[in-house]
Formats: C-alpha cells, sequence, structure tokens
C-alpha cells in the first residue's frame, strides 16, 4: 500500500469542518516516500490556499505493522505534540482516486476524505461514493461528506 501513494492527491469530498471554512480551498495531499528510522515512511504535506495565502500541515506517515492500509500521522514542528490515525478504506484499481478515513482525536472527529491524482476522472468519484454508501463508511461519522471548493 505505502508504494501507491506517493504523489499529488487533490481533496473533493471530505467530512472535516476544516476544509468547509469560508475561503478554505485548492487542498492538496503530497505524499513523498521516504526513509524513517530505517523503515519507509510518507513525508506528508497537506497544502491549502486560505483567501490567496498559501497554507500547509506537515508530518510524517508511519505504516502500522499489522494492517498495511493503516497508517499513523505524526506533525512535525510544533505539531509534533498531535497525532492521528488514517486508513485507505479503497484505492481504485487504476490508482487514480482513493477513500481515507481517519479516527477521533483530541481536537478532531473521525471522518472520511475522497481524493484523487490530477488525471482522474469522474467516475472515479462516482464509484468511491457507492463504495462508502456499500461499506456504510459514514455510520459513525458525526459531520456530513460535502464537496470541497477547488
Amino acid at each position: 500500500m505505502i508504494n501507491t501513494i506517493p504523489g499529488t492527491w487533490h481533496l473533493h469530498y471530505s467530512t472535516f469542518p476544516m476544509w468547509q471554512k469560508e475561503g478554505v480551498h485548492a487542498v492538496t495531499f503530497n505524499y513523498t516516500a521516504i526513509t524513517l528510522e530505517g523503515k519507509a515512511a510518507l513525508l506528508d504535506e497537506v497544502k491549502y490556499l486560505k483567501g490567496d495565502r498559501p497554507r500547509s500541515v506537515v508530518g510524517h506517515d508511519r505504516q502500522d505493522a499489522l494492517d498495511r492500509s493503516t497508517f499513523i500521522w505524526r506533525g512535525k514542528g510544533l505539531l509534533w505534540l498531535f497525532q492521528s490515525r488514517w486508513r485507505v478504506e479503497w484505492m481504485s484499481e487504476d490508482h487514480s482516486t482513493m477513500i481515507i478515513s481517519f479516527d477521533k482525536t483530541l481536537v478532531t472527529q473521525s471522518g472520511i476524505d475522497i481524493l484523487t491524482r490530477a488525471d482522474a476522472d469522474a467516475a472515479g468519484l462516482v464509484r468511491a461514493q457507492e463504495i462508502i454508501a456499500e461499506r456504510s463508511l459514514l455510520a459513525d461519522v458525526k459531520e456530513p461528506l460535502l464537496p470541497v471548493m477547488q
């Protein structure tokens, strides 16, 4: 799983309230394959615009030893105190669309994101929404799944 994630992913739908705030748009998740303490990991840079000002959240993702679809994120810099678990729930066969879920933390609710690569087609987004419904991935999520401004 860790080998199929690197690259830039565009956020299209999310239950995370931060991505629904006025003026927040153009959210991308940028993953780079790295080695951290001798193990494969991901540099995780979430970039977005707030108004016309670029912002970012940076951390590292380590793959869970027992569930290779699950990752533990830890922030860099001042965000080092924070960590969260997220999981790839589904990825299209061509690796252009994926659904990730994230666990509740001290400061965030659990939720779901739908992301695509730049070359993804609309059919991937439709299939992702079908998967979410089929697997009841929103059953324990408090916030609605809403589009994110591009």
